[in-house]
């Protein structure tokens, strides 16, 4: 039996008519659509050869790419096949789902390390105290790279801190320092008129008291919380009958701590607010 002797040319096909009589052979009509196919096969055959690379594909030329059902793989020039991607993505599910909402991580605390929570984070805006003269982010590694600022009615920029800007759209962190923080009334009638950030004098209850029946001779002398007035006088009788004309007089220290100011029991603490 011989073969179809077949050339590398492109060719139409051959289609049989009716009135074809049905020979074989070497230019039998039976023959003829079958060498051209061939020879169109042979054609394509060629062309294909001609334009084939044996260079190994990489990023940036074309070439052969080999199959590999690696998945931990660093080559540029395999190509990772089905079989390989679900590996990967099972491997990744199963060590990580949403569904654990991070319930299932085996070290949380590098983790938080490596997202830089170790230390926690405080949040942009929110006052603190700070026992450190040290700002925060000389302090904490972890807080390197964080921005502070003082509350000491310095005024800052709204594109430097835009953030911290959403939360004091004045543009400034109020003067605070040694001053005593207090909640805001917001309605209940124990500190009327106050808006929020505003600042307040100090100020105590008035004392008042009064020493009746009494007469004195003499000029009245007063000063401070004391005052002369109303219709008894003062009159400190000695030895002899003489009358000896005295004054009264008021001062707290002799009962209690005194100052130049009004305060509380208090432990000095810095005010902050991390700005970026």
């Amino acid at each position: 039996m011989a073969n179809l002797p077949e050339k590398e040319e492109w060719e139409e096909v051959y289609q049989w008519e009716t009135s074809d009589r049905a020979l074989g052979g070497p230019g039998g009509v039976m023959n003829k659509p079958l060498l051209n196919l061939a020879n169109r096969t042979a054609f394509l055959k060629k062309a294909l050869e001609g334009k084939a690379s044996t260079t190994p594909a990489s990023l940036n030329d074309a070439g052969i790419v080999k199959l590999s059902n690696a998945i931990n793989s660093d080559s540029n020039a395999d190509a990772a096949t089905a079989s390989a991607v679900k590996k990967a993505y099972d491997l990744a599910t199963e060590k990580l789902t949403k569904e654990s909402n991070l319930s299932d991580l085996t070290d949380v605390t590098a983790a938080l390390e490596n997202l830089r929570l170790g230390a926690g984070a405080p949040a942009i805006g929110i006052p603190f105290f700070w026992p450190s003269a040290a700002m925060p982010n000389t302090v904490m590694p972890e807080w390197s790279d964080m921005i502070f600022l003082k509350f000491n009615g310095a005024a800052f920029s709204a594109a430097t801190y835009p953030k911290l800007a959403l939360v004091f759209p004045s543009l400034i962190l109020t003067e605070s320092r040694g001053e005593f923080l207090r909640v805001w009334d917001d309605g209940r009638g124990v500190d009327n008129g106050r808006s929020l950030l505003s600042a307040q004098s100090d100020a105590i209850r008035n004392i008042t008291g009064e020493i009746g029946y009494i007469q004195y001779v003499g000029s009245t002398h007063q000063s401070g919380a004391l005052s002369a007035g109303g219709s008894q006088n003062l009159t400190n009788v000695v030895a002899g009958g003489q009358t000896v004309a005295q004054s009264i007089f008021f001062s707290a220290a002799g009962s209690v701590p005194t100052a130049s100011e009004n305060r509380p029991r208090n432990i000095a603490f810095n005010l902050l607010v991390r700005a970026k």
